[in-house]
């Protein structure tokens, strides 16, 4: 029994709950810390069960584990010439967990009778709380709205997720079990998971996500060609017509979803919008699709300078900022994900980790096709069918998103493969715990507790990260330095917004006016972080108050050469000019400054600066002529 519903209850049903409001991230570092102890538990019982026979994992013997694991290395190999090595901890401990789970799933899906069922039925009941509370959001926060205030409240319909673009990517990963659970379910199950399903339409079309649009548009293509294509080679003409029941609830519930969504939707007064964005789904000329195609360029032409390695598993975020002003101009950007999951594995980990990443997935498409075509039975003829176009709406999501950093949508996609696997790979039969099944599991017990440990300091930093964030809102720095050490580690050095927390002890000490450690502080975040403009203005102010003048000018022009207009930076190398007594190079760095919204000494600066190289000229005149 324990075995049967510890995975289901755990991750299906318990981490899509698991959040905290007093984290910078709600969820990323809580449902994280939960599923390392899921898997440690996993690991822990499979070793120390008694039991006379068991599942011997041969089938991680099939060709795709080998690869996962390559990508696994591959992706720590990356780190070796990364700029900041702790920031790819969080990737690789992702990916590591998330290869553990799908061993885990495959054991429990092969292993378990009715594990299927209960997985799908579990679903079921996370998609109803889900979509609900999506439904409840959409209801108190976007009726009555209009414009930008409109647009605006759509991103406050989430679900349990922590943006609405996520939310509904938890909605596609769910829809090929709910649609299975619909068909195969039996009694008041089948309504319940047609309500389910109607319930995920509506919530997919309210949020207004268009890359899930595409998604599901590519999902039901997938679908719709794989049914018929082997309905003739498998005689599924006799399955459908013996499930037209299930297919009635189905259609009946895509009719009451299409009434009871446009009603909704006209009643809300976001029908506008959704026609608006439904109109440029497709379209490159959007400001958002226009966005996107400068972060995709800024991205390869990274990718371009680093080729092999990349430039390490979580650095992306670090790396790319030199390569915006080619594509955005002056304007300032701070992305932390560049919104194509195959770019970010491409820059992060080179041609061979892309290809690996690939790799993966060509393994699953090829275990789906080879059950398509040698499959008797009709019910795991439909589950492959559902599984590979959930896996093909996954894929067309990456393109325009990240469902890769999310925990859920790893579990889903983890699930969805261990589906695919566990069909395709021949049975285990009865057989005694072979070495191999005790050598996976001491593994992952290994990584697990690593994974524990690290998703622990990931929480732990959140917390103390917001908590610092109060605390230099009210102007306490003696706190501010308390939080930032607290919060800072080797895998936890930069903050949700993608600033290193050594920056705010930096910050702080500064304002103390305990100069050299203010200068130690960030001269740590310039090493691990060179591109952060706060980080270099603030690093050039503290050596200029140490006397370095010509390391303070150093700064400044990296910090301008990042953003050009940057008006602190613009302010502080006035000065440092002006002291250095470089009146020339003063005048235009306060020209380049925004005339529209001058500071206060603005006017003052200016005529000074006139005054003293109008008087140098006179003086330099008068030198000439006398000789």
């Amino acid at each position: 029994m324990f075995e049967l519903y510890f995975l289901p209850v755990t991750l299906i049903l318990l981490i899509p709950l698991v959040s905290s409001k007093e984290l910078m991230d709600f969820n990323a570092a809580p449902r994280l810390f939960v599923l390392s102890i899921v898997v440690l538990l996993v690991a822990v019982f499979n070793l120390l069960k008694q039991k006379k026979q068991t599942c011997s994992f041969r089938f991680v013997k099939l060709g795709v584990f080998p690869v996962i694991i390559l990508y696994i290395v591959w992706s720590l190999i990356s780190l070796i010439p990364a700029m900041n090595p702790g920031a790819g901890a969080f990737d690789v401990v992702k990916s590591t967990l998330t290869a553990g789970l799908l061993i885990y799933f495959v054991d429990y899906i092969k292993t378990q009778k009715n594990s299927l069922n209960v997985l799908v039925k579990s679903i079921i009941i996370s998609t109803i709380v889900a979509t609900n509370i999506g439904v409840y959001q959409y209801i108190n926060n976007v009726p009555g709205k209009s414009g930008e205030a409109l647009y605006m409240a759509l991103y406050e319909v989430k679900g349990l997720m922590a943006h609405k673009n996520q939310f509904a990517i938890s909605l596609l990963l769910m829809l090929p079990f709910v649609i299975y659970g619909v068909v195969v379910l039996k009694r008041w199950w089948k309504g319940v998971a047609a309500y389910s399903l109607l319930m995920i339409l509506i919530d997919i079309t309210i949020v207004q996500t268009r890359s899930v649009w595409v998604a599901v548009i590519f999902f039901a293509l997938s679908v719709l060609i794989l049914i018929p294509l082997f309905y003739l080679n498998k005689n599924l003409k006799g399955f459908l017509i013996k499930n037209k029941k299930a297919i009635g609830i189905t259609a009946g519930a895509i009719v009451i979803f299409s009434v009871v969504t446009l009603i909704f939707v006209q009643q809300s007064g976001s029908f506008s919008l959704l026609k608006e964005q439904a109109s440029s789904t497709f379209s490159t000329k959007s400001a958002n699709a226009q966005h996107r195609i400068k972060m995709w360029n800024a991205s390869l032409q990274l990718f371009e300078d680093n080729p092999w390695l990349g430039v390490g598993a979580g650095n992306w975020k670090i790396a790319v900022i030199p390569y915006y002003h080619l594509n955005f101009g002056s304007k300032y950007q701070n992305w932390l994900r560049p919104h194509n999951d195959y770019i970010w594995v491409l820059t992060e980990k080179g041609i061979v980790g892309l290809l690996l990443f690939l790799t993966i997935f060509g393994f699953i498409v090829y275990y789906g096709f080879k059950i398509l075509f040698s499959e008797k039975d009709k019910n795991r003829l439909l589950l492959t069918i559902l599984m590979l176009s959930g896996i093909i709406g996954y894929m067309f999501a990456s393109f325009f998103t990240f469902p890769l950093e999310r925990i859920n949508h790893q579990i889903y996609l983890a699930l969805m493969m261990a589906v695919i696997i566990a069909l395709y790979g021949k049975p285990d039969g009865a057989v005694g715990k072979t070495t191999l099944y005790r050598v996976i599991n001491i593994l992952v017990l290994i990584i697990s507790l690593f994974a524990v440990y690290y998703a622990y300091t990931y929480v732990k930093s959140e917390y103390y990260v917001r908590k610092l964030y109060i605390a230099n809102e009210t102007g306490n720095q003696k706190k501010v330095i308390k939080y930032c050490d607290k919060a800072y580690s080797v895998f936890t050095n930069t903050d949700y917004n993608n600033v290193p927390i050594k920056m705010f002890r930096g910050l702080a000490q500064m304002k103390l006016n305990n100069l050299n450690q203010a200068y130690s502080d960030l001269k740590w975040a310039y090493n691990n972080f060179p591109y952060q403009t706060a980080v270099l203005n603030n690093l050039g102010i503290v050596a200029a108050q140490l006397g370095k003048k010509e390391e303070a000018l150093s700064y400044f022009r990296q910090s301008l050469f990042l953003f050009p207009h940057y008006e602190k930076t613009l302010a502080n190398l006035v000065i440092a000019y002006y002291q250095q007594k470089q009146y020339d190079k003063a005048y235009l760095a306060l020209l380049n400054q925004d005339t529209r919204k001058p500071n206060k000494q603005y006017k003052d600066f200016k005529k000074g600066l006139e005054k003293l190289i109008n008087t140098r000229k006179s003086r330099d005149t008068k030198r000439q002529q006398s000789q």
